[in-house]
């Protein structure tokens, strides 16, 4: 995990949300798929200090809205260091 490089994308023209990862050992050359989900919506945030300390990438954002208009505040937990 240590100095892998990893990028969270909000969807440009839909509602997904990507996590993708380059490995260090192939300097950082190529990115594949970690996981991606539909259903989200605004500019993911993570917590960089629990990323650090326990090696989870937690993830913070909210969906998208339903048919009554609400949005939920989620957040999605990754470990890393398996």
């Amino acid at each position: 995990m240590e100095s892998n490089l990893y990028a969270i994308l909000p969807g440009n023209t839909d509602s997904s949300l990507t996590i993708l990862k380059a490995l260090k050992s192939q300097n950082h050359d190529q990115f594949e798929i970690v996981w991606k989900g539909d259903g989200f919506d605004g500019e993911p945030l993570i917590d960089h200090v629990r990323l650090d300390e326990s090696s989870v990438l937690s993830v913070f954002t909210r969906t998208s809205k339903d048919e009554n208009g609400n949005r939920k505040v989620v957040v999605l937990d990754f470990d890393l260091g398996q």
